[in-house]
This record gives C-alpha cells, sequence and structure tokens, in this order.
C-alpha cells in the first residue's frame, strides 16, 4: 500500500510538471510560425477613436499591432492620419467605404484613400435591400461593378468583406457570397474573408480560405461566444469557440497578406482596448 501510495504521488507530480489535467494548453502545443503581419480593425475601437484618434493609434501601435484597417476617418483629414501612421510606424493597410459613398463620389473616395496610403479598399456593409434576396440585390452587383473598376483603374486592389447575411441563397441556389464572387472577375474583386460571420452562419472558414484561396488577401481574425440561450458576443482571440490557430494556419496556404484582428463590439465587462490588448497577448502566446 506504501508502494502504491508513492507511485500515485510520482505520477501526480509528473502530470504537474507536464501541465497534463490542468486544461491549459498553450503551454503544450507548438508555437506557429508568425508568416504575416498582424493589424486591428478599427470599426471596434470607434469610439476611443471619436474621442482621440490619434491617442488610440499610439495605443494600438504599443499593443504590438503592425497595420490598422479604417472604416470610418471620423471626419479628420486621411493625410493627416497617414501622417500620424508613418510617424508610428504603422501601416494603413485598407479603407472600408459603403458602396453607396463611393457611387455618390467615386472620384472623392478614390482621392480619400490615396491620401490615407491603404492598397486596399474593402465593400463593407449592406442594408437588407441590398443583401441577397433583397429588392435591390441586383442594383449592387452594377454597382460593385463600377467600384472595383474604378478602385482597380486608380491602382487600388478592391475587396469584399463578408457577413453573415451573404449566405442566404440567391433565386438559382447559390450562397450570396458565391453568388458575388463568381459573377464578378478575380482581377476586379479580391476577398476579405471574415471567418467569424463565415462560421456563425454555419459553414467553414476553413473550407472557405481553401474556396477562396487564390481570391484572397486580407483575413479577419474574429471570435464568439453562443450562449445556451441564444445569446451572442463577440469575444477576444482564444476566448471563444473559433479554432484560430488552425486558421491561421489555413490562412499561410492562401495569397494573403495580412491578418486583422477584429473584434465589432466589447466583451460585456471590458473595453474594446482591453479586447483589442487581451487578441493581441493571445497571438503572441501561440505565435513565434
Amino acid at each position: 500500500m506504501k508502494m502504491k501510495n508513492t507511485l500515485v504521488a510520482l505520477l501526480s507530480a509528473l502530470l504537474l510538471l507536464t501541465g497534463c489535467g490542468n486544461g491549459n494548453q498553450t503551454n503544450q502545443t507548438p508555437k506557429l510560425e508568425k508568416k504575416l503581419p498582424i493589424g486591428l480593425q478599427m470599426y471596434g475601437m470607434r469610439d476611443d477613436l471619436a474621442q482621440d484618434f490619434y491617442g488610440t493609434l499610439v495605443k494600438v501601435k504599443e499593443m504590438g499591432y503592425e497595420g490598422v484597417e479604417f472604416s470610418g476617418l471620423h471626419n479628420i483629414d486621411p493625410a493627416q492620419i497617414r501622417q500620424w501612421c508613418d510617424e508610428l510606424g504603422l501601416v494603413v493597410v485598407s479603407n472600408h467605404v459603403s458602396v453607396t459613398e463611393m457611387v455618390a463620389d467615386i472620384e472623392g473616395s478614390i482621392e480619400m484613400c490615396r491620401k490615407l496610403g491603404c492598397k486596399y479598399i474593402c465593400a463593407p456593409w449592406f442594408f437588407e435591400d441590398r443583401r441577397p434576396g433583397g429588392e435591390n440585390f441586383a442594383r449592387l452587383m452594377n454597382e460593385l461593378d463600377t467600384v472595383s473598376m474604378a478602385a482597380t483603374e486608380a491602382g487600388f486592389t478592391y475587396l469584399y468583406h463578408n457577413h453573415d447575411f451573404e449566405f442566404d441563397r440567391v433565386e438559382d441556389g447559390r450562397f450570396g457570397l458565391d453568388y458575388i464572387f463568381e459573377t464578378h472577375s478575380d482581377s476586379l474583386m479580391k476577398a476579405e474573408l471574415d471567418l467569424c460571420w463565415i462560421k456563425y452562419a454555419g459553414q467553414d472558414p476553413i473550407a472557405y480560405l481553401e474556396k477562396y484561396s487564390d481570391r484572397t488577401q486580407l483575413v479577419h481574425l474574429k471570435d464568439y461566444y453562443v450562449a445556451e440561450d441564444g445569446t451572442f458576443e463577440f469575444r477576444p482571440l482564444g476566448q471563444g469557440i473559433q479554432d484560430v490557430p488552425a486558421l491561421i494556419q489555413k490562412t499561410y496556404e492562401t495569397n494573403a497578406t495580412w491578418l486583422l484582428v477584429e473584434q465589432d463590439n466589447p466583451t460585456p465587462g471590458k473595453s474594446a482596448m482591453q479586447c483589442s490588448q487581451e487578441s493581441m497577448d493571445y497571438l503572441r502566446e501561440i505565435l513565434k
């Protein structure tokens, strides 16, 4: 009995030393190589930007982010924003510009992005009437032709960013996202895949990274959780249901040039700044 107790004690000590049984997988899983720069989509920081645009950029840089993607400039001169980013060492990766805004003033929208210094212009969110099945969906398709051609001719790469509603089906049975990509030239429209919304729509983000590997230029890394009562909440990376390491590894197999962290709204009880910091802390844990 004494020998048995000794063996149990030794096994317990061994488990503690190896980290087994404590639920912490971070130290056991080999780190991924960091192959792409990491930026932050600033939509989630919109309230901070509205209060102190420059100060927010400073904090984003201090967190360790290498670039930013904008979705609203809060009436600040884009040339000034570019100057700030250049001074801080932040790359202005992309700018989200609504299709409606761009159609209304193509030259002005192009000039704004040129002053901002971004490589990508991205189509973001749409009202319900322009979504798959909406009465103005066909109109949106025509407008996407117009703005994607204008952006490309001006030297930008035009992107389409998905949400979950692009996984409603159109009349021929295809998902809206597939219909959009399959009816627009790859040379005029690339993909910014939001991996959260793909999964939330009931689809496999890994499969979509494979399907549009050549088309994908930017990837939104985003985590979330759905409670048993159906309550949805965004969470910092590594705190939700997404298999973030697997998504990053698959992104490396695409033509993506950046990984962009995004959290649309802060997790209850946390600030947007705190959530952005926790996502970066998690990425530091899993990347080498």
